[in-house]
């Protein structure tokens, strides 16, 4: 008997169910995962390294309960382990609204070979599924290996796997299967087919480029099945069907409809005694979200057809299970098509600048987003570029994933339905979810491991210090401005969130009753908990897939290919003409270092803060509603137009400020080494900045504030700090002695950009070094402040005047 069962929207039930007989499961998944879990995506400069070069890396941390950037973690770890699972490497990086960055500079010790990038946050350790993130690299430490694939036996597994995980006896199953080889990789084949025990042919299907498909079958109780996998040399790889099970509940989804999902469930007329009378319901859940579907089996019905409409479903990944008195029987995963992908971003012709050539980046505008992109650019016939993964594949596939997928980036690029197909297949082959239901009902994770923002500093003022110091000063560093600390009776003092650089310096200054420095005897130490694991011989054993076994043939790097010179911009190299002290806490681009107003001891004097200076300035209205609220706004008119104003976007230390900039209302202008002020927006992406004002502030920090006097020993401690977040360095171009020659082209770096300050019309502006390459690459991946997910390759063709 069949009944079809049309499924609307007004059927669903909430997730927070009352009734006993429901409530376990659902109430168990949004307990699972309650508290928010991050996914992590490393965009690399390149897959490929040559000895001397560095790892540009940029990290997109997605918080997967709001879809939304993380603001969760600043302290993101990276690790870098060889192919026996060493730890090389191990760093601290300093993130923000979402997103971090930083390089490794390859050791001349490291060897040629395969190696894996570990990202990973202190909060991933509450958890007992492993939500790291790894990425295989490699690197040539003085020759390419070209592989030359032989005609060599290999051994297979081939998999049949049943939809949904049961094969039921006489009733329509839905069967997928997988062919890899003896190093996980998947081998595709022209011919399959399914024979009887007796060696008759009953069916026959293919297979997909990565050896995988499904088929359907009506298996029979007792008798014998064997599938055949055929290769065009007459190979043959065999694999006996497996358990067929006498009674149960067999799926199969039809998920290439447009608007709707198709769900067939199959049954013999064994089961269905065992099914009448008892609650069955299908829990259709994504994270901590579900939805409850009633799922009623009517006597001598053995296929129920349900249709879900799409707008039911979750956007991305949907875990399907049917429940049967609240327990799990049958399981399927489904990808409903994810929207908020940005597709729209555009780059610009080049324009040639001195030796350089400029480049515009436009996304689309939409109130209130905000873009955070990197963009690698390479040759275009770059073999250096092969990642397994995209942002797409990272954020919506992996965290729901068991096993390795391999090529995972081909099924979230140029998406056509055949695409789409392939990945329902991969999503049958890959079998349950992740997350079991047996740790869901017997686990709840807990918050043991914090959410890390930034070190706790901790210090206590000793002797008769105490009686001369009534706070303490910790005067500016590379990321933070200076903070005034109370202390308590006991002379203790303490800063929670504390971002030092590792090795620099920071100074310490007692404050007197009458405000003056004076020197302080204290100690103070820094406090993390920030726990690392190693990468497992799993995680190696999935990502290190060979095809096949192989002979090589060495390719020659030149000597000298890089030599010890890095290569900069013709605006970097202006910084040879600049003769004043280097005062400032971090490096400033020369731009800004010879546009800017290097701050006085008679300014500092004049205005005590650095918001008295800006508004001296009188380019700029300023809102401080201090001292009733701790919020300050600084706006200017936006160009041609008429009594409109707009926020003014300020950097500190080139990080921008974007929530508070009340700072600046008690940052001492001693403090400050130089103050930027553009009024037209450069280097935030042109006229009409971010804010639309087309101006831009930025603020550099000194490494000592100024004084009346020189600072002396009796004004401050100094403590060099051995723990802290590893230095960031501007990108700089390799000594590549060559850019046409085929080395360069295949495995050279032409530029790397980290970031885009997009303008509030929606574009941004960079530069590369011009290299003579007649057609690049530019890769790019990223995330909106919406959680739109953002990748894309172009190409472009270089004109012969640039």
């Amino acid at each position: 008997m069949k009944s079809i069962f049309l499924f609307s929207l007004f059927l669903f039930i909430d997730t927070l169910l009352y009734s006993q007989s429901s409530v376990i499961p659902a109430k168990a998944n949004a307990d699972y995962f309650d508290i928010p879990r991050e996914s992590l995506f490393l965009h690399l400069n390149k897959s490929t390294y040559i000895n001397g070069e560095e790892i540009w890396f940029k990290g997109y941390s997605y918080d997967r309960k709001e879809s939304l950037p993380s603001n969760g973690s600043t302290n993101f770890n990276i690790q870098l382990f060889n192919e026996k699972g060493q730890e090389l490497y191990k760093g601290l990086f300093f993130g923000s609204r979402g997103s971090f960055r930083g390089n490794i500079k390859i050791d001349s010790s490291w060897s040629s070979g395969s190696y894996y990038l570990k990202a990973s946050t202190n909060w991933m350790n509450n958890f007992i599924e492993d939500e790291s993130y790894t990425k295989k690299i490699e690197l040539i430490k003085d020759r390419v290996i070209d592989a030359v694939v032989v005609d060599q036996a290999l051994d297979y597994d081939f998999q049949l796997l049943p939809e949904g995980g049961h094969l039921i006896a006489d009733t329509d199953n839905s069967i997928g299967f997988k062919l890899i080889n003896d190093r996980g990789y998947g081998v595709s084949f022209e011919e399959g087919y399914v024979e009887d025990e007796k060696g008759k042919k009953v069916m026959s299907f293919v297979s997909n480029r990565f050896g995988m498909g499904k088929f359907g079958f009506r298996p029979v109780k007792g008798k014998r099945f064997t599938a055949v996998a055929r290769f065009t040399n007459g190979d043959e790889v065999r694999k006996v069907f497996p358990k067929v099970e006498a009674t149960g509940v067999a799926i199969s989804i039809n998920n290439m409809i447009e608007d709707e999902v198709m769900i067939e469930l199959n049954t013999n007329k064994k089961t269905i005694g065992h099914l009448m009378g008892k609650d069955h319901y299908l829990l259709i859940r994504q994270n901590h979200l579900s939805k409850k579907l009633p799922v009623t089996f009517r006597d001598n019905e053995t296929k129920k057809l349900i249709s879900i409409e799409r707008d039911n479903l979750f956007k991305g990944i949907n875990v399907l299970t049917l429940f049967q008195d609240d327990i799990p029987i049958l399981e399927r995963l489904l990808m409903n098509p994810y929207d908020n992908i940005m597709k729209d971003i555009m780059i610009s012709e080049g324009l040639t600048v001195k030796d350089s050539i400029s480049f515009e980046v436009k996304v689309p505008q939409k109130d209130g987003v905000r873009y955070d992109i990197s963009i690698s650019v390479l040759p275009e016939e770059t073999k250096s570029y092969v990642p397994n993964d995209n942002i797409y594949s990272a954020m919506l596939l992996r965290p729901y994933i068991r096993g390795f997928i391999e090529d995972e980036k081909y099924y979230f690029t140029d998406i056509d339905r055949k695409r789409k197909y392939n990945l329902d297949i991969l999503l049958v082959t890959q079998g349950w979810s992740k997350y079991s239901w047996n740790d869901i009902f017997t686990t709840l994770p807990k918050s043991l491991y914090g959410i890390n923002k930034g070190f706790r500093l901790k210090g206590k003022i000793q002797g008769r210090s105490k009686e001369n110091v009534a706070k303490v000063y910790m005067h500016s560093t590379t990321f933070q401005g200076g903070q005034l600390m109370d202390i308590d009776e006991t002379g203790a003092f303490e800063l929670p969130n504390f971002f030092p650089e590792k090795g620099e310096t920071i100074r310490l200054s007692g404050v007197a009753p009458d405000d003056s420095f004076v020197k302080p005897t204290l100690y103070v130490q820094t406090q993390l908990d920030q726990r690392t694991t190693f990468l497992s011989k799993e995680v190696i054993r999935k990502e290190n897939i060979i095809e096949n076994k192989e002979i090589h043939k060495d390719v020659e790097i030149p000597e000298g290919f890089i030599t010890d010179q890095t290569q900069v911009l013709d605006e970097v190299d202006l910084q040879t003409n600049i003769k004043d002290e280097n005062t400032s806490a971090i490096r400033i681009l020369p731009h800004f270092k010879l546009n800017s107003q290097k701050i006085t001891q008679r300014m500092a004097d004049d205005f005590p803060t650095i918001l008295d200076y800006i508004r001296s300035t009188g380019r700029f209205r300023i809102r401080d509603l201090a001292p009733f609220y701790s919020n300050v706004t600084i706006m200017a008119p936006v160009p041609n137009a008429i009594n409109n104003l707009a926020d003014v976007p300020v950097f500190l230390n080139d990080q921008e400020l974007r929530i508070d900039l009340s700072i600046l209302s008690i940052m001492a202008t001693a403090e400050v080494d130089r103050v930027y002020i553009d009024r037209i927006g450069f280097g935030i992406g042109g006229i009409g900045g971010r804010g639309g004002a087309g101006a831009s502030i930025r603020i550099y920090t000194r490494k000592t504030p100024l004084y009346q006097e020189r600072p002396t020993a009796n004004s401050f401690i100094e403590y060099e700090m051995k723990r802290g977040y590893e230095p960031v360095k501007e990108f700089y171009n390799p000594g590549y002695t060559n850019y046409s020659d085929a080395i360069f082209i295949d495995y050279g770096i032409i530029h790397w950009q980290p970031w885009i300050n997009f303008s509030n019309n929606g574009t941004g502006k960079f530069m590369i070094k011009k290299t003579g390459l007649e057609n690049i690459t530019f890769f790019i991946e990223g995330l909106g402040s919406d959680g739109s997910l953002i990748s894309k390759t172009i190409t472009k063709k270089i004109s012969p005047n640039n």
